[in-house]
């Protein structure tokens, strides 16, 4: 019976060791980037092959996965992982203890949990992270505050793509709701080195479904709005007097159902998100109000990049 006894308290305490070694072993500090299927464009991506959101700022690819944040140096071959979103609501024992269980790597590896899909970096060095909450952090990434009163932006999620940064390190995104419609689609507003948000536009019920993309135009000084997605909600919009008003450039066809945008001096390119009729390259000529399309494309196009400036 002793035997037994002490037999089951070493199983006892093995069993605390492994759960202390799952929930408080550190997680991994630097992961590799494997290329995709396609070799001309790698996607980032770690070494469970978990994606990664991307931002490049000031010589450093900033990557979110799950909860943290990974900063590259040498172009992305590696990256370093620099700090974590906290715990926000409730933080009862089991509260944490789920959170801590659910931020391991062997969760997070068989998971595969999108986790934040935005963020921003100020010309301060400001870290702003969009997710349940707007997410703000000074020390580089180090450790981040949920700012209050933001637990209700956004709802969906941030418009994936464009530039949200603009004179003064404003910031504008739109809501990408996927809820039945209708629904009430909001523009929010970033200020004061993103301590400070508020709506900034409010869509009413039936006009939009969600937004696809805000970007700012330093040539032009407005930014563009771009939305989708069936009958008149697809439309490419601007303001210049911060969303007081907008004004209509395209809209109420495929051609004009838009996620990314390419602003150039001259002109605007995009490849539409179109899985109605013909997805297709076009170009905008804001000054003639004239669109132009380049070449067809075989699937629907969700992200653009210009390469060399030109």
């Amino acid at each position: 019976m002793r035997r037994l006894l002490s037999g089951l308290a070493a199983l006892v305490i093995l069993g605390a060791l492994a759960v202390a070694a799952l929930l408080w072993w550190p997680f991994p500090r630097v992961v590799e980037a494997e290329p995709s299927a396609s070799e001309a464009h790698p996607a980032v991506r770690t070494s469970a092959d978990r994606i990664l959101a991307v931002l490049f700022h000031d010589g450093t690819l900033y990557a979110l996965e799950d909860h943290f944040l990974y900063a590259s140096a040498d172009t992305g071959r590696t990256y370093r992982q620099i700090g974590r979103l906290p715990k926000t609501g409730d933080r009862s024992p089991t509260a944490l203890l789920r959170d801590r269980v659910a931020r391991t790597e062997i969760v997070r590896d068989r998971r595969r949990y999108a986790g934040p899909r935005r963020l921003a970096v100020l010309s301060t060095g400001t870290i702003l992270v969009f997710y349940d909450h707007v997410y703000r952090s000074t020390d580089g990434g180090r450790t981040f505050e949920a700012i209050p009163g933001t637990d209700d932006l956004p709802r969906g999620f941030p418009s994936s793509v464009g530039s949200m940064l603009g004179p003064g390190d404003t910031i504008y995104y739109g809501e990408y709701i996927t809820e039945e419609r209708p629904n009430t689609v909001r523009i929010v507003r970033g200020t004061d080195d993103g301590r400070t948000w508020e709506v900034a536009h409010t869509f009413e019920p039936g006009e939009l479904f969600h937004i696809h993309a805000i970007a700012w135009d330093p040539w032009r000084r407005r930014w563009w709005v771009a939305s989708g997605d069936v009958n008149d909600e697809p439309r490419l919009t601007y303001t210049e007097d911060n969303f007081a008003t907008l004004e209509v450039a395209g809209c109420c066809r495929q051609p004009w159902r838009i996620v990314d945008l390419i602003i150039t001096e001259d002109a605007l390119f995009w490849g539409s998100d179109d899985d109605r009729d013909q997805p297709a390259i076009f170009r905008y000529d804001p000054a003639a109000d004239s669109l132009t399309q380049l070449a067809e494309l075989e699937n629907p196009s969700y992200h653009a990049a210009i390469l060399d400036g030109s």
